[in-house]
């Protein structure tokens, strides 16, 4: 489960993505898991009729499991 705060700004040309998120819980594999990060980035080339976008982004989290987790 990964819960997050997104913020889109499309007010112009180039439209910007910021976002923090946390790991709440896993299953199977996962288990035990904790952590977050962020991610942002800006759209790549123009925006098109469809508003289908590409974004470049960047990304930086950290992910624990088990005695690490809080």
């Amino acid at each position: 489960t990964q819960i997050g705060t997104f913020d889109v700004n499309a007010s112009g040309p180039i439209w910007t993505l910021h976002a923090t998120y946390s790991v709440g819980e896993g299953v199977d594999g996962l288990a035990g898991i904790c952590g977050g990060g962020t991610f942002a980035g800006t759209t790549v080339g123009p925006i098109p009729a469809s508003g289908l976008v590409n974004f470049s982004m960047t990304y930086n989290a950290t992910y624990m499991f088990g005695a690490k987790c809080p």
